[in-house]
Formats: structure tokens, C-alpha cells, sequence
């Protein structure tokens, strides 16, 4: 049985023209719910597919589709803003690290759209979410960066260090991602663009300066070139984390 087929997959298989006479004598006779439960299947999946998302995922959207609709959520609003909002969602249950801003290139949808159907959906099925982990972001941010993974370290542990100091509250998972590269790789002798890490990352440079600042204040951090120990504290960390 799968969730991500409206019928479940439980109706039994053909073949040939009979197939696809029945197949087409189905969908006329579908009721509008079936239709919309149908198309919304579909889109879950076109969707995920775009985005390289696995089948756990698929599943379990498809699942939460269907429960909104039992719970009349769906009527008037829009099938496409909902089920972007619910990919997100299922992508923050499972810590897979995509952005709304991806989302929103696949989906064709506006960003505030999706935005308000989110908070909806959280709201009316009462799902809480665990908070978003920028370092989930990194590993594949340094990759699509062409980045080492000397790097990769040393910007996973600068959010390690800052996770309950409450820097980082409040704050977007992807900016304080890519502020934390950006450090790290001042730290690394690696040289990136902070204009690509801006685009890679989905967010603006302006951002990343502004976390930065914060994160290298509360990190205590010297990212002169010419310091023999850039971080303050545990000078030799990063040295070893380079190595």
C-alpha cells in the first residue's frame, strides 16, 4: 500500500488498451475530491523529484495530505501552496536540508504564499517541529562551493559552539549556515565568494556580514590572517581541525 497513490494502490493491475480505457473512464468518473487528491499526489511527487527528496519523504507528505483533507483543510485554498508548505514541513521532520526558497522554484509558487499555508497547516494539525539545525545545511552548501572538507569542520563546529547561547535564535538556518563558511574558511585559507555563498545558500550578502559579525563576537573570534591563533580560546582547534 503506498499513500503517495490516491487509491492506495490497492486496485488490481492490467494491461494494454483495457488499461488505459479504464484508466480514462476512472478519472471522468472521479468526484472532485478524488480529483484534487489525485492531481495533489501528483504534484507531491513531481515536486520531491525535483528536489532529489527521498521516498520516506514522499510518503509521509502524501500521508499528511491526506489527513488535511479529511479534516476539510484543503477546500479553497490552493492544492499547489499547500502541498509546498507540506513538503517543508515533512523536510524539517526529517532534517533533510531544503530552503522555501527551493521550494518555491519548483512549486512556481510565491515565497508568501507558501510562508502563510506553513504556519497554517502547523497550526491547524498541531505539529511541532524541532528547531532548524544550520549545520544540516553545510555539508551540502561546501560541496556545491567546491569546498574542503577542512572547512566543512570548522564551520559545523562554529555552530556547535554556538547552539544554547541563544546567538543563533531566531535567526534563518541557511544565513547562519553560510555565515559560519564564510568564517571557516578565513580560518582554512580557502577563498569563496561571499556573493556565491549568498546565492547557494538562498539568502544576501548583507545577511551573512551581519551573522558573521555576531557569531565571530560570541565565538570570540580573530579571523586575521596574520594571528597565529584565530580562535581566542583553543587556539590549536582549528589548527588540528585544518590538519
Amino acid at each position: 500500500m503506498s499513500y503517495r497513490i490516491h487509491n492506495k494502490g490497492l486496485s488490481t493491475p492490467t494491461s494494454g488498451l483495457f488499461t488505459r480505457s479504464k484508466r480514462l473512464r476512472g478519472i471522468i468518473a472521479m468526484d472532485s475530491g478524488e480529483k484534487s487528491l489525485s492531481f495533489a499526489l501528483g504534484e507531491i511527487d513531481r515536486m520531491a523529484s525535483a528536489l532529489k527528496l527521498p521516498n520516506d519523504i514522499r510518503e509521509t507528505t502524501s500521508l499528511l495530505y491526506r489527513k488535511a483533507a479529511r479534516q476539510n483543510l484543503i477546500k479553497g485554498r490552493s492544492i499547489e501552496e499547500l502541498v509546498s508548505a507540506m513538503l517543508f514541513i515533512t523536510c524539517r521532520q526529517y532534517r533533510v536540508p531544503r530552503t522555501l526558497k527551493e521550494i518555491t522554484v519548483v512549486s512556481r509558487m510565491p515565497l508568501k504564499k507558501i510562508r502563510r499555508s506553513y504556519f497554517f497547516l502547523l497550526k491547524k494539525l498541531n505539529i511541532k517541529l524541532p528547531p532548524a539545525d544550520p549545520a544540516c545545511y553545510i555539508p551540502r552548501f561546501c560541496s556545491e562551493l567546491g569546498l574542503s572538507d577542512a572547512t566543512r569542520v570548522i564551520a559545523i563546529e562554529i555552530i556547535k559552539k554556538n547552539k544554547g547561547t541563544g546567538t543563533a535564535r531566531g535567526w534563518g538556518p541557511t544565513g547562519t549556515a553560510a555565515a559560519a563558511i564564510l568564517i571557516a574558511t578565513k580560518l582554512s585559507g580557502e577563498y569563496a565568494d561571499v556573493k556565491e555563498i549568498a546565492k547557494v545558500a538562498g539568502t544576501t550578502p548583507v545577511t551573512i556580514h551581519n551573522r558573521r559579525k555576531e557569531l565571530e563576537k560570541r565565538s570570540k573570534l580573530n579571523t586575521d590572517p596574520h594571528s597565529p591563533y584565530p580562535y581566542q580560546e583553543k587556539g590549536a582547534f582549528f589548527v588540528m581541525a585544518i590538519i
